[in-house]
């Protein structure tokens, strides 16, 4: 599973949701020498920029792991390289700097691009994922994102008409906005354990949605149709799965979804925006959960 965030092929800057293009690109698997340039982010800076974007850290730990982060990282450089048993000269020849240079990035003096961390985790025999976090952090997060797909699978079986057979991709992230955060206005902890959803212009959407929806596709789990303007999914099983979700949490995800089964794609999004937590917030922000909190009653599953 990749978990770093989406980067734009039209220019070097990190992008903050996948709806912006109309393709996905994942730091693990893009081209480092088109993406580092002269001009490229240091490291500490895509490091702030990642923490902001992924949910791979906890927002209430957010800014500690970033200081720990900045302050161990160079040791983390050194201990890789010395278990490798590569001298600083062949590690410096290796991402094109001088040994004084490489020797004042290992000891934290010295920020590395972008192009240089690739270099050197290729030298390494590690990933980049491998570098920024430890391996409790990314099963940590994975189970969030298995969770985050029965969600989005539930939603989907619950929320088609039953006439069709499908939905659309944003009536669909759109009931399990309304599902996650009417579960938050209950119970003060939403079904996702708090992924964040951003303002964007369609609606309220987590970062890794469109990335959860191709990797539904690749597992086999839906069916992605285009008609017209309109990205169309449909579930390939009839039951979804739903072994991390908890029975009260299947319940409201009936009770949305029924609720608002028979509007369309605009009815719904136009009523989303209606709503605190989209009007408390401006394009591209981080949509706070205990904004949802200043509704009189839950939004999402009152007539």
């Amino acid at each position: 599973m990749h978990i770093l965030p989406y980067l734009s092929p039209c220019n070097t800057q990190i992008i903050t949701y996948a709806s912006t293009f109309p393709h996905d690109y994942y730091l693990p698997v893009y081209n480092f020498d088109n993406f580092c340039s002269t001009q490229c982010k240091g490291f500490f800076t895509f490091l702030l920029t990642l923490i902001q974007l992924t949910d791979i850290i906890d927002c209430n730990n957010k800014s500690t792991f970033t200081r720990g982060m900045m302050e161990s990282y160079a040791q983390k450089i050194r201990s890789f390289r010395e278990k490798k048993d590569i001298s600083q000269e062949d590690a410096a020849t290796a991402i094109g700097v001088t040994r004084p240079t490489y020797s004042a990035i290992e000891t934290g003096k010295r920020e590395l691009t972008l192009k240089e961390l690739h270099l050197l985790c290729n030298l390494l025999g590690i990933t980049i994922q491998q570098f920024l976090f430890s391996s409790t952090q990314v099963a940590a997060y994975e189970s969030r994102m298995d969770k985050y797909k029965q969600l989005i699978l539930n939603c989907l079986q619950f929320g088609v008409m039953p006439t069709d057979s499908n939905m659309s991709k944003a009536k669909l992230a759109a009931l399990v906005y309304m599902c996650d955060f009417a579960s938050y206005y209950d119970n003060k902890v939403s079904m996702s354990v708090n992924l964040s959803y951003r303002h964007a212009e369609y609606g309220p959407i987590v970062d890794a949605y469109y990335r959860m929806i191709d990797e539904l596709y690749d597992e086999g789990a839906i069916t992605i149709e285009l008609r017209g303007r309109a990205i169309l999914v449909s579930a390939n099983e009839p039951s979804a799965p739903r072994s991390l979700l908890r029975d009260e949490e299947l319940q409201l995800i009936h009770r949305v979804c029924k609720h608002w089964q028979d509007q369309s794609t605009q009815a719904v999004i136009e009523f989303v925006k209606s709503q605190t937590p989209w009007k408390l917030h401006t394009q591209g922000e981080i949509i706070q959960y205990a904004s949802i909190l200043e509704e009189p009653v839950n939004p999402f599953t009152e007539d």
